[in-house]
């Protein structure tokens, strides 16, 4: 395809190459520069005369050059486009865009070898003038408007459209160049409409300049191009790569009609005529078989473990190059098409009919549950022929552009946000990241979430918008008493209780399908109560983010729905033993949270809202609601362009107005009980007004007018403040509202139950020592230390032990309940009591319960267990030889005899010790060496203590004894 040299080559520069005439190839005048070279080397006095008449010479030539660039670019009908071939890049836009030097119809730059770019032009301003984006679009669109009307039966072929079954359709180049010159005066438009600076002139500078009825000409001539080219397009994939090559080509054609229709239905300010349901429908009929029957399928197929056919082709590269470009084109301009649907649903003149909204829906929904590279844990080598398809993430752009048009949907259209929802958590387990149990979605912090997970809270967080019409009579609410009388609740709380709504059907959901399905229905399937268990965690990933408010809200209706499964006397088994897993762990989240000490340069946290209530504290209000305010503030300093920001700002301004709503309707059921009173008192009907009420309800009133105003700086809310306004927010579960279910099924008669919530308690505790300060709590857990499940004794005594580690006070009360347990049936729980023990020993605890503590832990000696044996030996050997428990050589001695004479049993297993003390060579030699030593102390001061003269009878014998046994074992050592 050859261009016309009037117009920029999609490879070559993007200025216009000035041809050249016979006239010019004639003409042998030299540039200024060379004159100037001339004249350095000629006399002064003939300088100005060569200077003058180089000057002339080169006027004339730009002269001429200016009348040949103003007869090729008067004529319309010489408008050629460029060529396709090239792949797009994967910018902003995909069509041919002018470049800015095009927009100067009456000026050149001269660039031939005479005269070099560096040239000096003298331009006249009566010579200079500006061509708009607009003009150009006017100019061609009038081209293509006479051009229709000369296509009869005698020429069935002009210059842009051409006549196919008594039709007149555009060609593909025309196509191409209009979708450009669309492309341009758009971004004009929204640059005009976003600055406030429209035309204040009748030169045209928008697409809202343009004629009305020749934009619907042209839309009407859009439309049946489309309809006409869809009937011979057939996407397959199973085409040889050549026929492939020509209806991908055919493809991109008619997408770029849809585009250029979407384009023009993107500007609710034009007439509304223009607004075409067929039109529309006819754009989603073009863009569905491009998106199914192409690029979903053959992204799938390129994800494929083993790859047939194209995709073969693709990642071998050996598929042609002009097919893989052209491949890449149309995946591009399928992206870029999604994307032009978004404005769609941001109109608010113009309502999408139902039909069409249904059908687009499901074209978002498309691409978020299928499978592309990204979703495959295997990678592969770098293919020689790159391709879109290939990538790991070919599919993100196209995601992207889907969660916005839900997401616009979700703002604008409330009654349909049910069945939408619907439709994502039926198919829940068919989305790619939760099938390969791996998370998509990254965040800032480069923490990565499930796809899942982003795009219900994002749909949540989208549905707090409220109209500006619902703004002020929220307003007029809250400021006018008499509205008040009217209405019980303003429309801000009404709407952001469907939020919470939409949130629990989430919830409700997914807990009732885990009550049940027990398991998916294949390998390959997620099952729901995992998907339960993804979704809790990475809400808890989020809760604190202002950037994800509506994270504590999933999370909130998740965790109510989970207590009331476990108050279900016939509910499912699973069902509950999830509730309490996840119980635990947030109760664990949250009290962490709350024990997290505040910075020192943090910002004053105010009281709660039910406490400034009780108080009637205004100040507490204000400051309330200057935290807010430095939250939105936080969030307004980030792109606040960004569709995810503003809802994120939505919503926290629409939970802090229905915070004040509800304060609103407390004074006035408290002021309407207060009058009553007062009423009765004085025995008068008349009511009086409490003033301190009325001082609130003004300051609530001033708190909802300022959340919509910016009168200065406002502090930027720090993390520990944020933390503060989620924890004690209206919505937020409390922490013992969490830890209460613990506590009851703790004492539950089902095995399973009790468990679950012993080890959900443990993860509090693990969280925060002080949990078992409690004393219910831990009489609760001593209680289960005798319990029948030998699972059940282990966390009991897990819990205990670890308390009674951070709280040695409670020695006394509990040592001995827990060291009883070493002589338990189950080997995890006489393990865990003899490290406790271990650990026990090393703090500051009297002679007796040290002995007490290595006579239970000589008898693990003769243990049926052999690893209990030789963890007792280990710790043993720790207790007595260690640098930092070991005893001075008297304690010791006196420590050996009182074992000596308490140990009655035969075999002896404090002998038992001494011979094995050596043979365990897991201490390592440093360890035996120490020992070694310690021992050979250990007997010289017995011996010094046999013959001192005070030592009874019965103790010299233990000494003796003790003698004997280190003795022999010492001489045993030597044997060896």
């Amino acid at each position: 395809m050859t261009t016309d040299p009037g117009w920029p080559s999609s490879t070559g520069s993007s200025l216009p190459a000035v041809p050249t005439s016979d006239d010019d190839e004639a003409d042998k005048t030299l540039s200024l520069e060379a004159y100037e070279a001339l004249a350095d080397d000629m006399p002064s006095r003939l300088r100005p005369g060569l200077l003058s008449e180089a000057e002339k010479s080169i006027g004339n030539k730009h002269k001429r050059a200016l009348n040949e660039i103003d007869v090729r670019s008067s004529p319309p009908s010489k408008f050629t486009c460029l060529s396709t071939s090239e792949p797009f890049s994967l910018d902003g836009d995909s069509g041919w865009d002018l470049d800015d030097s095009q927009l100067y119809s009456e000026e050149s730059l001269l660039l031939t070898s005479d005269a070099p770019p560096s040239s000096p032009v003298p331009p006249h301003e009566s010579v200079r003038a500006t061509w708009t984006s607009t003009q150009l679009l006017i100019q061609f669109l009038e081209a293509v408007d006479l051009d229709v009307q000369d296509c009869g039966l005698d020429t069935p072929q002009g210059t842009h459209v051409m006549r196919v079954d008594t039709e007149v359709v555009m060609q593909h180049t025309s196509i191409t160049q209009l979708y450009g010159l669309f492309r341009r005066c758009a971004r004009d438009t929204e640059k005009a409409l976003t600055s406030g600076m429209m035309s204040m002139d009748s030169t045209p500078r928008t697409l809202l300049d343009i004629d009305a009825h020749l934009l619907s000409r042209s839309l009407h001539l859009l439309e049946t191009t489309m309809r006409q080219q869809s009937q011979r397009a057939e996407l397959r994939l199973d085409l040889d790569f050549a026929s492939l090559e020509a209806q991908v080509r055919d493809s991109v054609s008619l997408l770029l009609c849809a585009k250029c229709c979407l384009i023009v239905l993107g500007f609710e300010q034009l007439p509304k005529f223009l607004f075409s349901e067929e039109l529309l429908e006819r754009c989603l009929d073009i863009l569905k078989p491009a998106l199914e029957a192409l690029v979903l399928p053959l992204v799938d197929a390129c994800s494929n473990p083993v790859p047939a056919g194209l995709a073969f082709h693709l990642i071998q590269g050996s598929a042609p190059a002009s097919l893989v470009a052209e491949l890449d084109i149309h995946l591009h301009h399928v992206c870029s098409t999604m994307s032009l649907l978004e404005p769609l649903y941001c109109l608010s003149s113009v309502s999408v009919p139902e039909t069409l909204m249904t059908r687009c829906v499901f074209l978002a929904l498309a691409p978020l549950f299928a499978q592309d590279r990204g979703s495959m844990t295997t990678t592969t080598k770098k293919q020689t022929n790159d391709s879109s398809f290939t990538h790991a993430h070919v599919l993100r752009p196209l995601r992207l552009s889907c969660l916005h048009i839900l997401r616009n949907l979700f703002v604008f259209y409330p009654t349909q946000r049910s069945w939408v929802l619907s439709e994502i958590l039926i198919s829940l387990q068919q989305l790619p990241d939760l099938r390969h149990r791996k998370r998509h979605f990254r965040l800032g912090g480069g923490q990565r979430i499930y796809v899942i997970t982003a795009l219900l809270l994002q749909l949540v967080q989208a549905a707090a918008y409220e109209s500006p019409a619902s703004c002020e009579q929220s307003l007029a609410w809250f400021v006018d008493a008499d509205v008040r009388e009217t209405q019980d609740k303003p429309p801000s709380q009404t709407n952001h209780e469907s939020v919470h709504a939409l949130a629990s059907s989430i919830a409700a959901f997914l807990v009732q399908r885990v009550a049940e399905d027990k398991a998916g229905k294949n390998s390959t399937e997620m099952s729901y109560a995992a998907i339960v268990y993804a979704i809790v965690e990475d809400t808890l990933a989020l809760v604190f983010l202002p950037e994800w408010p509506a994270a504590p809200m999933l999370l909130s209706c998740f965790m109510r729905l989970l207590v009331n499964v476990l108050h279900e006397a016939k509910g499912a088994l699973e069902a509950k033993a999830m509730a309490l897993d996840l119980l635990g762990i947030v109760a664990a989240r949250i009290r962490r949270a709350e024990k997290q000490p505040r910075p020192r340069k943090s910002q004053a946290c105010p009281p709660t809202m039910s406490i400034i209530c009780a108080c009637l504290d205004v100040d507490a209000l204000r400051q309330t609601q200057q935290a807010h305010s430095s939250l939105i503030q936080r969030l307004s300093t980030r792109n606040k362009q960004d569709p995810s920001i503003l809802a994120a700002i939505r919503f926290h301004r629409a939970q802090f107005l229905y915070d004040l709503a509800l304060a609103m309707r407390s004074c006035k059921s408290s002021g309407f009980q207060n009058n009553t009173q007062v009423a009765a008192n004085v025995g008068d009907s008349d009511k009086t007004e409490d003033p301190a009420i009325a001082l609130f309800q003004h300051a609530i009133a001033t708190c909802a007018q300022q959340m919509d105003r910016n009168d200065g700086p406002v502090q930027v809310a720090d993390s520990h403040l944020i933390m503060w306004l989620v924890l004690q927010s209206t919505y937020f579960v409390s922490f013992s509202f969490l830890v209460a279910p613990l506590l009851q099924c703790a004492n539950s008669s089902v095995l399973s139950v009790r468990l679950r919530a012993l080890r959900g308690l443990g993860y509090v505790a693990d969280a925060n020592a002080d949990f078992l300060d409690d004393e219910h709590v831990r009489e609760t857990i001593a209680l289960h230390i005798t319990d029948t499940s030998a699972s059940v004794r282990e966390v009991c005594v897990s819990l205990l032990a670890n308390y009674l580690l951070y709280m040695p006070a409670k020695l006394p009360v509990y040592l001995a309940d827990v060291s009883e347990r070493i002589m338990d049936t189950a080997v995890a729980v006489r393990k865990r009591v003899i490290r406790f023990m271990r650990d026990v020993y090393s703090l500051r605890i009297d002679y007796d319960a040290k002995l007490r503590i290595m006579l239970r832990m000589l008898r693990c000696m003769h243990d049926m267990d052999p690893t209990v044996q030789s963890l007792a030996l280990e710790c043993m050997t720790v207790m007595l030889f260690s640098d930092k428990t070991r005893e001075s050589p008297a304690v010791l001695a006196r420590l050996f005899a009182d074992l000596c004479t308490r140990i009655r049993e035969r075999p002896s297993p404090l002998e038992e010790f001494m011979r094995r003390l050596d043979k365990d060579k897991t201490s390592g030699d440093d360890a035996q060496t120490t020992s070694v030593l310690a021992l050979g102390e250990l007997v010289d001061e017995l011996i010094s203590q046999l013959f001192a003269g005070d030592t009874e009878p019965m103790a010299m014998l233990d000494q003796l004894r003790v003698v004997h046994i280190s003795e022999s074992n010492t001489a045993q050592r030597a044997d060896n």
